[in-house]
């Protein structure tokens, strides 16, 4: 069996995605993984970067703005950080957007605080 990398990438709600891996650490002493970010024109915006272990498999990721464009990239960095490879890359995910709070729930919530007398009670 030969032995190749792959990252796979699931989102578990608007707010994360659950990214699993395997990978050949072949000449790698740090790994990471990267969110990126879709933008307008089509180019790729880095969101983060988290540091992984050798041992890692899997890691939940927080999508900081939910309904837009992601993609994840694994990459290892050799131990005088000259050489950096991507190792595995996700295709291109669409995130669900949040929730909306319904429109209802938001006026009684005005409703109850602008009739609050501070004390909370009306809650």
């Amino acid at each position: 069996m030969i032995k190749k990398n792959f990252l796979d990438v699931c989102q578990t709600d608007a707010s994360w995605v659950y990214v699993s891996w395997d990978f050949i650490q072949e000449g790698f002493d740090q790994f990471f993984l990267s969110l990126s970010k879709r933008d307008q024109d089509e180019s790729w915006l880095k969101a983060y970067d988290v540091s992984i272990s050798i041992h890692d498999q899997s890691w939940h990721l927080l999508i900081p703005d939910p309904g837009h464009c992601f993609r994840v990239s694994l990459s290892g960095v050799s131990d005088n950080g000259d050489n950096e490879n991507v190792l595995a890359e996700s295709e291109p995910f669409e995130t669900i957007p949040s929730p909306k709070t319904p429109e209802v729930f938001n006026e009684k919530m005005l409703h109850m605080l602008s009739t609050s007398d501070d004390d909370c009670t009306s809650w």
